[in-house]
């Protein structure tokens, strides 16, 4: 899932991408995997800090990663890596990532914008299932619910968006499939 916003207006990473299949045969044999993740949440002052996520790959098959949140000041969100990631959120005065269509993979959700009053919340990631800001201001857009064995699990959610503003609590949670919460300042 995507990474939670750092406090002060940060956006939430992108969700990354999910593929997935039932009764799919392979044959017994070492096949290599490289698992790889969200893209991470936003943070104030650290135009370095907004790093996209990593692309996972199986038997020929990817997954993209998710898109950077936003930065403060001006740093735009990340758009979701080509084969369904998902975008990041964006803060103020910038723009959110958008999800890459999934190809073999789910498509991944656009990133939320930052809401101003009552909130003053920053945009939430998208996440496999939904886009940021789906279930409200800063809200991590959820991953995409598959069963295993019976017990359904969700997958790829996009981090919550940052409280905005020095003193303010409210931030965003992360999305249903492993998408990390928002903080407030100083926390």
């Amino acid at each position: 899932g995507g990474g939670g916003a750092g406090g002060n207006n940060g956006g939430g990473g992108g969700g990354g991408g999910v593929l997935y299949g039932s009764s799919t045969p392979l044959p017994a044999s070492s096949y290599p995997i490289v698992v790889g993740s969200g893209g991470v949440g936003g943070v104030v002052n650290d135009p370095n800090g907004q790093q996209p996520g990593n692309d996972t790959t199986f038997n020929s098959l990817t997954a993209g990663g998710g898109g950077a949140g936003s930065g403060y000041p001006g740093v735009n969100a990340g758009n979701g890596r080509p084969a369904g990631g998902s975008g990041g959120g964006t803060g103020p005065g910038t723009t959110a990532g958008t999800g890459s269509p999934g190809g073999t993979a789910c498509a991944g959700g656009d990133g939320g914008a930052y809401t101003s009053s009552p909130f003053w919340v920053s945009g939430g990631g998208g996440g496999a299932g939904e886009a940021g800001n789906t279930d409200g201001s800063g809200y991590g857009g959820d991953g995409v619910p598959y069963s295993i064995l019976g017990t359904e699990y969700y997958w790829g959610g996009g981090g919550g968006g940052a409280a905005g503003y020095p003193g303010l609590v409210y931030a965003g949670p992360g999305g249903d499939g492993g998408g990390g919460g928002g903080s407030a300042q100083g926390s």
